[in-house]
């Protein structure tokens, strides 16, 4: 939280913290303004939480490079109910990312029926792990309309304000999938033994394809730990989908690589996605995973360094030592 929004949450004259609904509408475009992720409408009010919309989980959160955002501020409301009819109120959407220390202001235009409307763009390369939106109605009466910083600066302290909406890119911990679609289902009798699955990697070469990660609810020890947010069986639940996440994510790209032609990525599909996202984790490009792919003793290396990156060689480690020193193991 940047220190203005923290500064107005701590000092606002208001014996309960007020609020002021907002109407996010929210979508992720590439480069060259075609549509990846699908506009979201959220409508944001209380002021004390945060409400996620979760593109991690989106295989194509790879291939957004701007964040397109229109919001609608009903400050006219909020100026009534607290006795403001001729404080002028103006309203301030804040959008940041803590990881970067990015910030920007904006005063949304005012239409003909006292709403404030604005539609702006956030590149992608400017933020890291998410993006953070926030509307404070402000009471003042003496700002120009280019004066957005003696807005800020004279009267947030004493906002309604909403909750934040987080637009998350990168996945939290895995505790929530780690940027995976899953879904938890039943397998058939022929499956049953199988703890994880993907499904719809053979439309990976469609530009729209449809694949998730399936885990089987038949194993209800396996779905208790991986759901479980009891703290004393934390190193257990990470290990567990650590290993998961990474056997799953090298069978994805070994998949994607061998829908390539001669080491050709098709681009606009989920191939390129897909071997995007890997890529991305290994910190290395597409064609060289795909050339590591190619080869046995490569290959294994490549599931050895993803098995690292996800952290799963430090949580054995961990949990062994706890087994240990605890005497579930000798």
């Amino acid at each position: 939280m940047t220190k203005v929004v923290a500064k107005a949450r701590e000092t606002s004259k208001f014996g309960s913290v007020p609020s002021v609904e907002a109407e996010w509408r929210v979508r992720g475009l590439d480069g060259d303004g075609r549509v990846m992720i699908e506009s979201t409408a959220v409508r944001t009010c209380g002021p004390d939480g945060t409400r996620e919309l979760a593109w991690f989980r989106d295989i194509k959160v790879a291939r957004v490079e701007l964040i397109d955002v229109e919001v609608e501020v009903d400050e006219y409301t909020v100026a009534q109910s607290f006795g403001w009819p001729s404080a002028s109120p103006q309203s301030v959407v804040v959008a940041e990312s803590e990881d970067t220390k990015f910030r920007e202001l904006l005063r949304p235009p005012l239409t003909e029926d006292r709403r404030r409307k604005a539609r702006f763009s956030v590149p992608r390369a400017q933020l890291g792990s998410h993006l953070l939106l926030s509307a404070h109605v402000v009471r003042g009466s003496a700002c120009s309309d280019g004066d957005v910083g003696n807005v800020v600066g004279q009267y947030l302290a004493r906002t309604p304000h909403t909750e934040r909406l987080k637009i998350r890119f990168d996945a939290p911990d895995w505790k929530e999938g780690g940027g995976l679609p899953i879904d938890w289902t039943q397998f058939d009798s022929a499956h049953a033994e199988l703890i994880w699955r993907w499904k719809g990697l053979e439309n990976l070469a469609d530009a729209e394809p449809v694949i998730k990660l399936e885990l089987n609810s038949a194993h209800e020890s396996i779905q208790s730990l991986l759901q479980s947010r009891d703290a004393a069986r934390k190193w257990s639940r990470t290990a567990v989908a650590h290993f998961i996440a990474a056997e799953a994510m090298f069978e994805l790209a070994a998949v994607a690589a061998s829908q390539t032609r001669g080491g050709e990525i098709p681009q606009d599909t989920g191939i390129a996605a897909a071997l995007a996202m890997v890529a991305e984790r290994l910190q290395r490009s597409p064609a060289d995973l795909i050339e590591d792919l190619s080869h046995p003793k490569t290959s294994l290396e490549l599931m050895h360094e993803l098995r690292l990156k996800f952290g799963m060689g430090y949580n054995m480690n961990v949990l062994a030592e706890i087994a240990t020193r605890r005497g579930g193991a000798q």
